[in-house]
C-alpha cells in the first residue's frame, strides 16, 4: 500500500506541475517504501456471523451482492459482474470469464441453493429478469412439512382475494425476506390458480 500512496502523490504533484500550479515535484526524490508484504485474513466465525446479520439490515441488493460475495468467497468485480451466461444452475456451477477474474484466468465456483436463490435476486435486481422459475408454491388439500411442531393445509378459496385484487405478493425462498424470487407489483411474480 505504501508504494501506491507514493506513487498516488507522485502523479498528483507532477500533474500540479504540468499545469504550474507548483514549480517542483517533492515527491520525485522520495525513496520508495520497502516491498509489500501480502498477508492472509481470514474471517472468524462470530466476524461471519456479525456480517451476515449487518448485511441483511442494508437494501436488499447490497445484501444479495455481500451475501454471494460472503457464500462464495469470490472478489466484488466478479459478482458485479455475474450474467446468467456465466450461471449453470443446472449443474450447479458459476463460471468466471478470465475477462473478469483478477488474475486473468477463468474458473468455475460451486453453487448451492443458497448461492443460487442470492444470485437469482442479485440478478434480478441488476435488471436481469430473464431466468423464468415455475412451480407450485401451494398445494391445495396436502399437508405441509412440519413447521416447528405444526402443519397447514390449504384451500383453494385461500389465494382467491390475493388472485382478485391488485395484492402485492412476494415469493421468497424459504419464507427468508432477504431472499426474494419474484414480486408481483415489481412485474417479476405472475400469479394463477389450476387445478394443482
Amino acid at each position: 500500500m505504501p508504494r501506491r500512496v507514493l506513487a498516488c502523490i507522485r502523479k498528483m504533484l507532477s500533474f500540479a506541475v504540468d499545469q504550474e500550479l507548483v514549480e517542483h515535484n517533492p515527491a520525485v526524490r522520495m525513496s520508495r517504501p520497502g516491498a509489500e508484504q501480502s498477508r492472509e485474513r481470514v474471517l472468524s466465525e462470530d466476524e461471519i456471523r456479525t456480517l451476515w446479520t449487518d448485511v441483511e439490515k442494508m437494501a436488499p441488493e447490497m445484501a444479495a451482492f455481500y451475501k454471494l460475495r460472503l457464500i462464495t468467497a469470490q472478489r466484488g468485480k466478479e459478482v458485479s459482474s455475474m450474467t446468467w451466461a456465466d450461471m449453470d444452475l443446472e449443474s450447479g456451477w458459476w463460471i468466471i470469464p478470465a475477462a473478469i477474474a483478477k488474475n486473468k484466468l477463468g474458473h468455475r465456483v460451486p453453487i448451492d441453493d443458497s448461492t443460487r436463490a442470492s444470485a437469482i435476486a442479485h440478478r434480478l435486481r441488476k435488471g436481469e429478469a430473464d431466468v423464468l422459475i415455475t412451480g407450485y408454491p401451494i398445494l391445495f388439500g396436502s399437508k405441509s412439512v412440519d413447521l416447528g411442531g405444526f402443519v397447514e393445509i390449504v384451500r383453494p378459496e385461500a389465494v382467491d382475494h390475493a388472485l382478485a385484487t391488485s395484492a402485492d405478493v412476494v415469493a421468497l425462498r424459504n419464507h427468508d425476506s432477504n431472499m426474494p424470487l419474484g414480486r408481483r407489483s415489481a412485474r417479476t411474480l405472475t400469479l394463477r390458480k389450476d387445478a394443482a
